[in-house]
């Protein structure tokens, strides 16, 4: 489905009777929403979800009759700037009487960076969602990196850790990544807005804002405008600039998310159009003798309304010969080599050592997968599609052995 689109069949259903409505859903662009619904014999809603996941996952709803003998399930797709949706398997179901059996679990992603001493709480679905015994156990593979109790992880070092949910009915098991990023430069100030827009220089209508912000205030910018800040760096470095961003009228003109020299040439830069709050980022590596750098939101001419920014952030981006660290499933992590690392978007995977038929997924720090591939003992991809910024490295073979490492795009 494409942009204000929707699927839907009448079905007969028994009244006063509780069912489960589920389907397998994702949406292209997850700053949009696509609604898996049910409404009534009068066409109104009994209920619905509003579903932003970017990879096929299972969701549900449940929900009592009534007095209908029919009902309306449907996928619907608002106007979305072009987003596609995808559903599949698409299933309804009468709930059974007595005790209800689990019959899978899932958990939701990392959707924004996590710093040492974060928390981060993750929600395990159990399906379905009228399962007597819903309870689930939690278990993190490096708890050097992350640490979980009840589903609350805290960021204990820099890295990448795995994140296991297990339901105490049938064992089901659910995982998903977290990484751990460092912090802000200490010469990087208020990123969040929080103190106003000291340390920042503005051009035009910005305010600090408390209406509109993502958490508690942000910059907002109105019609064509910029807020910046000079900011001290080391030279032969790579950073990356980073924050929550939303433009109320993209078809006007996008709002940039950037770095320049102190000579105003670009170093990085990322145009945005999501009207909802998204994260961003742009990395960038400074020259042999430079020691600042300037950060920006920039709001071109042709913009009417606002656009926002908050809870910035400018942290030295890990190297392979850093801090980085790379999630260890299996011994042996040397079976697959991936360089260079940092790249400039082409990469070469060395799996030679590694037995059977190898696949191979690329994933971004939102736990979105955005590439996949089949690879062979050595490959050469190309990413120059992608974003500057750090992405996870899943190569898994037929006996489903999993390699993971971490890559840097600059």
């Amino acid at each position: 489905m494409v942009d204000k689109a929707s699927v839907n069949q009448w079905i007969t259903v028994e009244p006063n009777t509780n069912y489960i409505l589920s389907a397998y859903v994702k949406i292209s662009d997850t700053s949009k929403r696509v609604v898996l619904g049910v409404n009534d014999s009068d066409n109104k809603k009994i209920e619905s979800k509003d579903i932003y996941t970017g990879t096929y996952t299972r969701h549900e709803i449940a929900f009592e009759t009534g007095s209908n003998t029919s009902v309306k399930v449907f996928v619907w797709l608002p106007p979305s700037d072009g987003a596609t949706v995808k559903a599949d398997q698409i299933e309804l179901f009468k709930i059974p009487a007595g005790d209800i059996a689990v019959t899978g679990v899932s958990i939701s992603s990392q959707t924004s960076p996590l710093f040492v001493d974060d928390k981060l709480t993750l929600i395990a679905d159990v399906s379905p969602s009228i399962a007597t015994n819903k309870n689930v156990g939690w278990k993190s593979d490096n708890s050097a990196v992350a640490t979980v109790y009840n589903g609350v992880v805290t960021a204990e070092g820099i890295g990448t850790a795995t994140i296991t949910a297990t339901t105490e009915d049938g064992g089901f098991i659910a995982t998903t990544q977290v990484t751990v990023s460092p912090s802000s430069i200490s010469t990087f100030l208020n990123g969040d807005f929080e103190n106003g827009l000291n340390h920042w220089n503005t051009w035009q209508n910005v305010v600090a804002s408390t209406s509109g912000a993502y958490d508690g205030t942000a910059a907002k910018l109105t019609g064509p405008a910029s807020v910046n800040q000079t900011v001290t760096v080391e030279a032969n470095t790579t950073y990356t600039f980073a924050g929550y961003v939303k433009v109320e009228d993209p078809q006007n003109a996008s709002v940039v998310l950037g770095v320049d020299d102190m000579n105003k040439q670009n170093m990085a830069n990322n145009y945005i159009d999501n009207t909802r709050y998204t994260y961003h980022e742009v990395t960038f590596t400074t020259g042999n003798n430079q020691t600042e750098v300037k950060v920006y939101l920039w709001r071109p001419q042709g913009a009417v309304q606002s656009a926002y920014l908050d809870n910035a952030i400018l942290y030295e981006t890990p190297t392979s010969g850093g801090r980085t660290t790379t999630l260890s499933l299996y011994p042996n992590q040397d079976e697959v080599q991936i360089y260079p690392n940092p790249s400039n978007g082409i990469i070469t995977i060395n799996a030679s050592n590694w037995e059977g038929q190898k696949s191979v997924e690329i994933i971004n720090i939102l736990g979105q997968v955005v590439l996949q591939a089949d690879v062979k003992d050595e490959s050469t991809l190309s990413l120059t599609h992608l974003k500057k910024g750090t992405y996870l490295v899943r190569v898994t073979n037929e006996l489903g052995n999993i390699k993971v490492k971490k890559i840097i795009l600059k």
